[in-house]
């Protein structure tokens, strides 16, 4: 026959105390368990936005270097990117990405979409220096008549006049002279 113990009611009382504060403790961990889950589950969730628009201003910038008219437009009106999207490798906006491929209508849809002029890569480049070093003309002058900087230096201290000049481009070497004189006068 088992015997059993009958206890003083201080220490059912004390029993019964450390009960409830290991109930409570438990209680408390699984609180903490759930909101360190969550708190996971809010940081993949962010990650996984993140990387979903990594992908897009990837997609977007590759668009605009091509020459895609209706994916860029498709892009910038959908709100998926923005028209001073820059490529995080090289520094690269999507307008200098553009102008290095001379896609003039892409050009003139970042421009009227609000992008930066006269930003430039991690080397300093431009979109007025790409095409000016590439040899498109009309994208040279598009630039320069929507206010880009001609006297704007990359990061070797060279500006669009002087790539021309190096490249043998005479025709934009002389658009650019003409055009600061005309700023001269101004």
């Amino acid at each position: 026959m088992k015997e059993f113990k009958i206890l003083s009611p201080d220490k059912l009382k004390a029993k019964a105390r450390a009960k409830v504060k290991a109930f409570q403790a438990e209680k408390r961990r699984q609180e903490v368990k759930g909101k360190m889950e969550a708190l996971k589950a809010a940081r993949e969730a962010e990650e996984e936005k993140k990387t979903e628009k990594e992908r897009l201003n990837a997609k977007f910038l590759e668009a605009a270097e091509d020459g895609d008219v209706d994916a860029v437009r498709l892009f910038l009106r959908e709100g998926d990117a923005s028209a001073n999207a820059f490529d995080p490798k090289d520094g690269a906006p999507a307008l200098v990405k553009a102008a290095s491929r001379g896609k003039i209508v892409v050009v003139g849809i970042l421009l009227d979409a609000g992008a930066k002029i006269d930003a430039w890569d991690n080397f300093g480049w431009t979109a007025l220096m790409k095409a000016a070093f590439a040899g498109h003309n009309q994208l040279v002058k598009l630039l320069l008549e929507r206010g880009a900087n001609s006297r704007q230096a990359n990061t070797k201290n060279d500006t669009a006049l002087e790539m021309a000049q190096i490249r043998g481009h005479q025709e934009i070497v002389d658009i650019i002279e003409e055009h600061r004189k005309t700023e001269e006068n101004v």
